[in-house]
């Protein structure tokens, strides 16, 4: 899990790109401590060795 703010978030040029693999994914919306979080949870390919981890 990583925690992000636009501190620490750069926009990249990269010369070669690709479309990742469409995974499925959760989210929620909370508060902690009088701030508002929005937290992204990606589970990985079905076809992984551990699925969805």
């Amino acid at each position: 899990m990583a925690l992000l703010n636009e501190a620490n978030i750069t926009r990249e040029d990269k010369e070669r790109n690709s479309v990742h693999t469409e995974v499925r994914a959760a989210y929620t919306v909370f508060e902690e401590g009088g701030k508002k979080y929005f937290q992204l949870d990606p589970y990985g390919k079905a076809t992984r060795q551990q699925p969805e981890k």
